[in-house]
């Protein structure tokens, strides 16, 4: 369970430096600098990683077109 409980603490940390990086690329160019720093520090929390991929893979997947 503790596991479980991590990977959800994690989803929260993982959460928050999406929204970084959603944030920071409306600045162009001096906002990349900003989301990268947002998403390194998260390099040594692999399930927070994890989590970033997972939300990144949902939201592509919410915005592609459905096959016909």
């Amino acid at each position: 369970m503790t596991d479980v409980e991590e990977q959800i603490a994690a989803t929260a940390r993982a959460r928050s430096a999406v929204q970084a990086v959603l944030d920071a690329a409306q600045d162009g160019v001096p906002g990349r600098m900003r989301a990268l720093d947002a998403l390194w520090k998260l390099h040594e929390d692999p399930h927070a990683v994890i989590a970033v991929l997972a939300l990144t893979a949902a939201a592509m997947r919410a915005v592609l077109p459905v096959p016909a």
